[in-house]
């Protein structure tokens, strides 16, 4: 067997990937994800059984959050991004 050549950004992209697929498994497999689902589907009736509506919303809005940061990881990370800004806008605006 020979040496692998990988791409670092396709590795981090692939962890990533793995993540996110997890979340989803928690999203069906566990009492958070069952909340959750109950808030999307119907917030009165999730309210009228006991479940915190204004938690499951803070908590989803976190999740999603959090797969947005991922995704412009991998795609700044995809285009070349070297976090510095372009030219022109590193001049100080005209007076």
């Amino acid at each position: 067997m020979g040496d692998i050549l990988a791409n670092r950004t396709y590795a981090v992209g692939a962890v990533i990937a793995l993540v996110l697929v997890a979340l989803a498994i928690v999203f069906f497999r566990t009492r958070l994800g069952t909340k959750l689902r109950a808030v999307s589907d119907d917030h009165v009736a999730s309210w009228s059984v006991g479940i915190s509506v204004e938690h499951a919303v803070a908590i989803s809005w976190g999740l999603a959050g959090i797969c947005a940061v991922a995704a412009g990881t991998l795609w700044g990370a995809a285009q070349g991004w070297t976090g510095r800004s372009p030219r022109c806008c590193s001049r100080p605006w005209p007076s």
